[in-house]
């Protein structure tokens, strides 16, 4: 029969194993909501991503790009930095989200700097030369 002594260790050393197992098993879950949380963040990356690469697809092989087209693209983009810094606050996207990130984004300002270089050639032929004025061209 144990004397108090070494029942008072044996419960001390059960109390210190299930404190272990305990400590372990939070850890472990505390890892696993981190990792759903990484996830989560990447998935929604993901998705942003997908949008803006159809949204600039189909400015590609679409017919006109109107002021509003371009108007609705920046509002895309603009979302897309702005979830984008939350979520990567909270977790780095990998290197291959960010690479597509990158790749969108260049895809992004290939389309505006083009339609900034249209409005500006543009821009001279909507209004009449003077050549064209004085020579009492109909209107």
């Amino acid at each position: 029969m144990p004397n108090a002594d070494q029942e008072h260790r044996y419960v001390d050393a059960c109390l210190r194993c299930r404190k272990t197992i305990s400590d372990h098993e939070a850890h472990e879950q505390a890892q696993h909501a981190a990792e759903r949380r990484r996830e989560d963040a990447d998935q929604a990356r993901e998705s942003l991503i997908e949008t803006l690469e159809e949204s600039l697809e189909g400015l590609r092989h679409g017919e006109r790009l109107a002021d509003q087209d371009i108007a609705s693209l920046r509002a895309q983009k603009q979302l897309l930095a702005s979830r984008w810094q939350a979520l990567s606050e909270q977790h780095l996207a990998d290197e291959a989200l960010r690479h597509r990130y990158d790749q969108a984004l260049a895809g992004y300002d290939q389309i505006v700097q083009a339609r900034v270089r249209l409005d500006e050639r543009a821009a001279p032929l909507s209004r009449p030369s003077r050549r064209v004025t004085k020579s009492a061209w109909p209107a």
